[in-house]
């Protein structure tokens, strides 16, 4: 939107720029492994209209608050994972879906 473009006027609206992709490094046989995980496309007008139909009671939440929850939370212990160079280790319950 900063460039002025709307997310019916770009076909590409929604994908992440390859160099921000994700980056997963295992041990796989002994063997250091790194994979690039590339991002799913995200859509925040499909987002809002479904918030907007489950106002309007016609459908019920893609994402529920608790799901939003947890997946912060994730990404701050993340965080607190890499300054802290530690895994870490907590009683934090995430909900089984």
């Amino acid at each position: 939107m900063r460039d002025g473009k709307f997310p019916d006027e770009d076909s590409n609206w929604g994908e992440e720029d390859p160099s921000i992709y994700g980056k997963l490094n295992i041990v796989e046989d002994g063997r250091d492994v790194e994979e690039i995980i590339a991002s799913e496309r995200g859509s925040y007008p499909d987002f809002y209209q479904n918030v907007a139909d489950t106002i309007l009671g016609q459908a019920t939440l893609i994402a529920s608050p608790e799901q939003a929850r947890d997946v912060i939370r994730i990404i701050e212990l993340g965080y607190q994972s890499q300054s802290e160079r530690r895994v870490i280790s907590t009683e934090y319950q995430l909900i089984a879906y």
